[in-house]
C-alpha cells in the first residue's frame, strides 16, 4: 500500500508541504498558537525526517513560554536537520536556527551557562550566516551584563 507522500507525489513536488510549513508559521505570526501547532503537527506527522514541522512547534512553544518543550522540539529539528550523514549547508542552518532556539529556552529556564554552549554550537554551524551572527551578539551581551 502506497504511503500518503507516495499517493499525493510530494517526493517529486514538495510544495505542498512548503505551502503547509508557510501556513504554520503565518498561523504563529497571528499569534494563533492552537492553528499554528495542529499545521506543524501535519508536517510532523507527514514527513517526520524534516525539521521544518519541528522547528516550527519549538518557535510556537518558546513564545507561549513553554520553555521545556519548546527545547525539545529544537532538539528534534536539530536531529532531523543535521542527524544524516548528507547533511549540507542549509542543513547545518536550519539546526543552527534550532540551537537558537534551544539557547533561549535555556536563557528562560535560568540555565546561561548551556545557553552559551548553544550559542557557541550555532556559531560553529553558521558562522556567517544570520544565526551565527545573532549568537556571537548574545554571547557578547551576555558577558557585558554578566549573563554568561
Amino acid at each position: 500500500m502506497p504511503t500518503l507522500i507516495d499517493a499525493l507525489n510530494l517526493k517529486s513536488d514538495p510544495t505542498p508541504l512548503q505551502l503547509l510549513g508557510e501556513a504554520g508559521f503565518l498561523w504563529s505570526y497571528l499569534s494563533r498558537w492552537g492553528e499554528s501547532q495542529d499545521v506543524f503537527k501535519a508536517l510532523v506527522a507527514l514527513v517526520p525526517q524534516d525539521a521544518c514541522g519541528h522547528l516550527g512547534l519549538a518557535e510556537v512553544e518558546l513564545m507561549q513560554n513553554n520553555y521545556r518543550q519548546s527545547q525539545q522540539y529544537a532538539e528534534q529539528a536539530v536531529k532531523a536537520s543535521i542527524g544524516r550523514s548528507d547533511a549540507n549547508d542549509d542543513d547545518r542552518a536550519t539546526a543552527a536556527r534550532a540551537f537558537v532556539i534551544i539557547a533561549k529556552a535555556q536563557m528562560h529556564q535560568k540555565k546561561p551557562e548551556e545557553a552559551k554552549q548553544s550559542y557557541m554550537k550555532v556559531i560553529e554551524l553558521d558562522p556567517q550566516g544570520v544565526s551565527g551572527r545573532h549568537a556571537a551578539d548574545m554571547i557578547e551581551y551576555g558577558t557585558l551584563v554578566g549573563a554568561v
